[in-house]
């Protein structure tokens, strides 16, 4: 039986593409090499608190930013609004495939740690609007604060225990 601990979020379901019951999802992880791998892949849909499987048996990238997603018993375009805008949830333990690509958005409650092991807070929002990244972190003091961040800063991420850490340059953290 699944239940909500061994999943995670990694996107909303968004409007219907097309009329074969295609639609659109902003995702925060890249599924392609899930999808080519895994024979039977079922993400859940979050409809009135229950969470329902449903087997994904397409999936394209559109964009960079979007994604779109075909699932079994779904084929047609009314048959897919009903599911517009409702949360999107994938299995934890597939989360850990080392070949999973996922986006700075799919981070946002995650504790980040210093590569000293020292918690630095829980990431609550990112600034993606210009050339750098900027997390959003909220310390154990409650203080606000905007960290740059790039992938090659990334130490290791643990998605089970919702962590990152990174290695954050001397004195960042005390402007």
């Amino acid at each position: 039986m699944i239940d909500s601990h061994s999943l995670e979020p990694i996107g909303t379901l968004g409007k219907p593409h097309g009329v074969q019951g295609e639609c659109n999802a902003r995702l925060t992880v890249d599924l392609a090499a899930l999808f080519e791998e895994e024979e039977r892949l079922f993400l859940f849909f979050e409809l009135d608190a229950l969470l329902v499987p449903f087997r994904l048996i397409g999936y394209r990238e559109k964009s960079s930013e979007v994604s779109l997603l075909r699932f079994v018993g779904i084929d047609s375009k009314e048959a897919m609004e009903r599911y517009s805008g409702v949360p999107l949830l994938m299995e934890k333990r597939y989360l850990e495939d080392e070949s999973l690509e996922f986006t700075w958005e799919h981070f946002i409650g995650f504790t980040v740690f210093d590569r000293d092991g020292s918690s630095v807070g829980t990431i609550s929002d990112l600034d993606d609007s210009t050339l750098n990244t900027l997390l959003s972190i909220t310390t154990p003091e409650g203080q606000e604060i905007l960290l740059p961040v790039a992938e090659d800063l990334v130490v290791d991420m643990d998605v089970a225990r919702r962590t990152l850490t990174l290695i954050i340059p001397d004195g960042l953290l005390q402007l």
